[in-house]
């Protein structure tokens, strides 16, 4: 930069801040109200979920979802299944997927309680499967693991 030209950088910068600090460029009857579309896009439907455990020694557990998610959402869940103490150790387990319906079934120790796996469930799912309770009943193992 040239000398000559650092003063005149300095007080343009100086005359633009005071204005952007001290006074608004907009002039209040040059503001256009834009509406927008009344009807936008719709969110994605709630997943809905289902939630059923039964054991002695062990808890088996079949979760049921119906979620537009894809078949990545059996991968989620057991990574994050994992990545819980008390329910790392499961064995059975599978993952069938049936379009939107994804049926999750799997064997852990007993330390692993029925809202530890929801919270599990809740996070690998989008939209969240919310306001699931796992009823104690036995099931019939879909995934045929038995």
């Amino acid at each position: 930069m040239h000398y000559n030209t650092f003063p005149l950088a300095i007080a343009l910068a100086s005359a633009a801040f005071a204005t952007t600090l001290f006074a608004s460029p907009i002039d209040g009857a040059d503001i256009e109200i834009v509406s927008r579309d009344p009807d936008p896009a719709p969110r994605a439907a709630a997943a809905a979920g289902q939630c059923y455990t039964n054991g002695g020694f062990s808890n088996n557990y079949q979760l049921i979802v119906d979620s537009a998610q894809d078949g990545g959402l059996c991968g989620g869940f057991w990574d994050n299944l994992k990545g819980r103490a008390n329910c790392a150790g499961k064995s059975n387990s599978g993952c069938l997927v049936r379009g939107s319906r994804k049926i999750i079934e799997f064997t852990v120790g007993v330390g692993c309680k029925a809202d530890e796996v929801l919270g599990v469930l809740w996070t690998a799912t989008e939209p969240h499967v919310e306001n699931v309770k796992c009823e104690d009943r036995v099931f019939i193992w879909e995934t045929d693991l038995r």
